[in-house]
């Protein structure tokens, strides 16, 4: 049986069923068939044995054996037959079975795909809870201190009532006289007030201006958007700043909106309250003195509420100020650029003063912050001796880190004139959120001048000085990593100059489109390159 199966090709134990039992049965009749055989040809020759005058008889039964043979050899062909119509079954089960096993492959690999979504998605959605938490707990401890304000203002107000209270009888004769006093001092205040609603007007049509004058910045912005449309890269990086800002903008305009709400409401209750108090005082009898105390607290407090509104108003005015001149700054110096592009000749030359950073290697964490990895050896982050490893930093000069889409872009914005100062917004697990002032610094000429803070390519060393072409290696002699620029570059001995030969496929040079081939190099870090042999 098992051979059977063998030959058609098929496993005896993945057969199906029906078709082993079929098997097994034709192999039955075949063996039976073959047990007749041999027991007749036993029998013929036992016959022989015994007598050979028995040769006509044995003649007839080997005729009826040769018949018999031929009739089990017609069965034996019949059950080949047979066995071929099963063997041609079992492959059309195997055939089925196959294409059902590549359908449940299919939907293996789908569910597969619907999990890892899923998961994706979850992912995402615990971010977002936590963010929302961590705005919850702000919002939390602002309310707690307002909370806190108001109690300490209801147990004054209580204090002062049982005072009242208690010089109340005394005081009934000595308020009757100075009550016309007292009229001509809230004559007084009502005056103060209402210059006080002067001033408030004028700080409102001040910032009407400001707004304004934003406005015309904004188109003059987008009038020069037009002119950058050949730098598409740059343009399309400059056109999500400006949409940033504009989104703070609109942010700082709503927490003004809400600062105004606030104090309106604070002004009405202290409204409120002077009447009270007045009505009470009538009733109470209080002298003139402890009134003019009462209405001079009252008036500290709104004098506060409209420090802190103009304090918020000034803050956010210097940051879209601060963020329309960097826009301003970019858009010169794109501007400058395309002039030396029309000229003929783009100088290798991305900054005018010496550029220095702060000195430290940072990474960016999935919340979109950028943590502090390592503070190099007599860096300018060393001498603060303010930053430390693992600081969290969420802020520079006041824009959120989560705008910085790269880590050349985060190290772009650390990185400044030599002696400039940068505000990083930093964090850290045992305190709240601080702001920390670094100054930016060179190196010392001992210091490998590696990647700074900001990745900072620099120039490696120059061997010869002949007509050939050589690449900008991602090594020095020291044999620590440096920052591969990605082009050759060759020097001319007729021109005395140098110059970039070819530049790499996927390099930096490649991917940020500031070198070309057949840009003049005029210096490196400030330094001219006639000087270098």
């Amino acid at each position: 049986e098992n051979c059977l199966l063998g030959k058609a090709g098929m496993d005896p134990c993945s057969a199906p069923a029906g078709s082993q039992a079929m098997v097994r049965s034709s192999s039955s009749l075949l063996l039976a068939a073959n047990a007749k055989v041999e027991e007749l040809t036993q029998q013929l020759h036992e016959a022989a044995a015994k007598s050979i005058g028995t040769e006509e008889k044995l003649r007839a039964e080997l005729r009826e054996a040769a018949e018999k043979m031929a009739k089990v050899v017609g069965e034996k062909e019949e059950l080949e037959e047979e066995k071929r119509g099963a063997e041609k079954k079992l492959e059309a089960l195997q055939d089925h079975l196959k294409r059902k096993e590549e359908e449940l492959l299919e939907m293996t690999e789908g569910r597969k795909k619907a999990e890892e979504e899923v998961e994706e998605a979850k992912r995402s959605l615990g971010e977002e809870v936590e963010r929302e938490k961590k705005r919850y707990g702000m919002l939390k401890e602002e309310m707690e201190v307002s909370q806190k304000g108001w109690r300490e203002a209801k147990e004054g107000l209580m204090e002062q009532l049982e005072n009242s209270e208690r010089q109340q009888k005394a005081l009934e004769e000595e308020w009757k006289e100075k009550e016309q006093g007292l009229a001509l001092s809230l004559s007084s205040l009502e005056q103060q007030h209402k210059e006080e609603q002067g001033r408030r007007m004028a700080a409102e049509e001040e910032r009407r201006s400001l707004e304004e004058e934003a406005k015309k910045r904004m188109r003059r912005i987008e009038e020069l958007e037009e002119e950058l449309e050949r730098e598409k890269k740059q343009h399309n990086d400059l056109k999500q700043r400006v949409s940033e800002t504009e989104i703070q903008f609109q942010e700082t305009e709503t927490k003004l909106k809400q600062t105004e709400e606030q104090k309106r409401q604070a002004e009405e209750e202290a409204r409120k309250r002077a009447d009270e108090e007045k009505a009470r005082a009538a009733e109470l009898g209080l002298t003139l003195e402890q009134y003019k105390k009462q209405l001079e607290d009252k008036e500290r407090e709104a004098r506060e509420a409209r420090e802190l509104e103009e304090k918020t108003r000034r803050e956010a005015e210097q940051a879209f100020l601060q963020q329309a001149q960097k826009y301003q700054e970019e858009i010169a110096k794109e501007k400058e650029k395309n002039k030396q592009e029309m000229v003929g000749k783009r100088k290798v030359h991305k900054e005018k003063g010496r550029q220095a950073g702060l000195g430290f290697k940072f990474k960016k964490t999935e919340a979109g912050t950028f943590q502090v990895t390592t503070i190099k050896p007599g860096s300018a982050a060393e001498k603060g001796g303010q930053l430390r490893v693992h600081d969290i930093i969420h802020s520079v000069n006041g824009v959120p880190t989560e705008s910085f889409q790269s880590l050349m872009a985060f190290g772009d914005a650390l990185n400044g004139e030599e002696g400039s100062f940068c505000d990083l917004g930093v964090s850290r697990s045992d305190s709240s959120n601080i702001i920390i002032r670094c100054q930016r610094l060179l190196p010392p000429p001992a210091v490998d001048t590696g990647l700074q803070a900001g990745q900072e390519p620099v120039a490696p060393q120059v061997a010869e000085a002949e007509d050939d072409a050589r690449s900008v290696k991602s090594e020095t002699s020291t044999g620590r990593k440096k920052f591969n620029l990605g082009f050759t570059y060759k020097f001319s001995n007729t021109k005395k100059v140098w110059s970039a030969s070819t530049i790499k496929p996927g390099g930096w040079a490649a991917e940020t489109g500031e070198v070309k081939k057949g840009d003049i190099i005029v210096a490196i870090n400030g330094k001219e390159c006639s000087s270098l042999s």
